[in-house]
């Protein structure tokens, strides 16, 4: 966000109220991306809404595959306790995995999108004349918006609406770049 900063702040809407701020005063929370654990009905919701209905199979393994991944590190966690393995460094590896599995992820998005960032600040936006270019450019926009509080908690909301208290534990991502037919 360097590259929108005047004087080295930027400025931030908050319930109509409009302020400069430093940039490392916006939008920061500590362990904002850690995991948790999903309770079976957790596990139960997301495949009644991501993977049940889904009709491509490619997309149907996709989703399975990342409620799996999201849950690895948790199964993990418990096979060590289980055994009552005293690896305190396995322990320090696993809880430092649930604290930025995810933050590194949106990291490696963040990644991907900078070369679009250079080229638009260059006043080049030759990147939207390739499919894969505009699909990845719009997946990085789409994931910085959904990956805010305020939108996280405006979609839960809408669940609980629903009797789905436990939603707030539940993150939906689509990585994947390609067309799917």
């Amino acid at each position: 966000m360097k590259s929108w900063t005047s004087n080295g702040s930027i400025w931030c809407n908050r319930k109509g109220k409009v302020f400069p701020s430093d940039l490392m005063n916006v939008g920061q929370e500590r362990y904002f991306y850690k995991l948790k654990e999903l309770t079976q009905k957790d596990i139960e919701f997301v495949r009644k809404i991501a993977i049940d209905p889904t009709k491509h199979e490619l997309l149907r393994k996709l989703n399975e595959d990342w409620l799996n991944i999201f849950n690895f590190i948790f199964k993990l966690k418990s096979i060590v306790k289980e055994n009552d393995t005293n690896k305190y460094e396995l322990d320090e590896l696993i809880d430092k995995a649930i604290h930025n599995l995810e933050e590194d992820y949106h990291q490696s998005i963040e990644g991907n999108a900078i070369k679009h960032i250079d080229l638009i600040l260059a006043k080049d936006i030759s990147f939207f004349q390739t499919e894969k270019e505009r699909i990845e450019f719009a997946y990085f926009l789409c994931v910085q918006y959904m990956r805010t509080k305020k939108r996280q908690e405006a979609i839960c909301n809408q669940f609980k609406n629903q009797n789905n208290s436990y939603l707030e534990d539940v993150n939906i991502v689509d990585p994947d770049f390609q067309t799917i037919n």
